[in-house]
């Protein structure tokens, strides 16, 4: 529905609710399911010839095809992990974190992050990705270890200063949707 109205003036007033419902829905009654992490972990995994689950495999499929199709809606409108960045995010005060060379950098990142990700996913054939999301941590309210308080951390930081960064330096499911948008 976004999709088919989204050239329209008038849902862009609904984007805030519709991300609010979501991270509600989404991110703390169903627990940060569904995990774009996981659609691309179970997404790789199912391609090198492991057995997995095959809905997160369709459901990412079926956000390329509809990015495809329409604009990039999931990542801006209905992704909870993005939402909950939205939200923790306060005025952008420092310049150098928008300028070309900094987006630049960050895209950097993110391709790197992508490749790295999937070469572990790869190799230990493994879901490593609920083991250290700090974003399964904050909706389940289930932190544990050291490690898992230090990501929260330094998302919850980074989000407060960086639109969206885990979006924009991390998330392998928002690099996919950039190259078919």
């Amino acid at each position: 529905i976004i999709g088919i109205f989204y050239h329209k003036k008038w849902i862009h007033y609904f984007r805030y609710p519709i991300l609010l419902g979501s991270l509600i829905y989404f991110g703390f009654v169903l627990g940060g399911c569904p995990c774009i992490l996981v659609m691309f972990n179970d997404t790789l995994l199912l391609f090198s010839g492991k057995l997995t689950l095959l809905i997160y495999p369709l459901i990412l499929l079926s956000i390329i095809l509809l990015t495809i199709i329409f604009v990039k809606i999931w990542c801006g409108w209905i992704c909870h992990l993005g939402a909950l960045q939205e939200f923790l995010f306060r005025n952008n005060r420092f310049s150098l974190l928008r300028s070309k060379k900094s987006q630049k950098a960050l895209h950097i990142i993110q391709s790197f992050s992508f490749v790295a990700l999937a070469i572990w996913i790869l190799i230990t054939q493994l879901n490593i990705v609920c083991k250290y999301d700090p974003f399964v941590n904050i909706f389940t309210l289930r932190a544990s270890g050291w490690l898992a308080y230090l990501l929260i951390g330094i998302l919850i930081l980074s989000s407060l200063l960086i639109y969206r960064p885990f979006c924009r330096a991390i998330c392998p499911v928002g690099l996919i949707l950039n190259w078919t948008s």
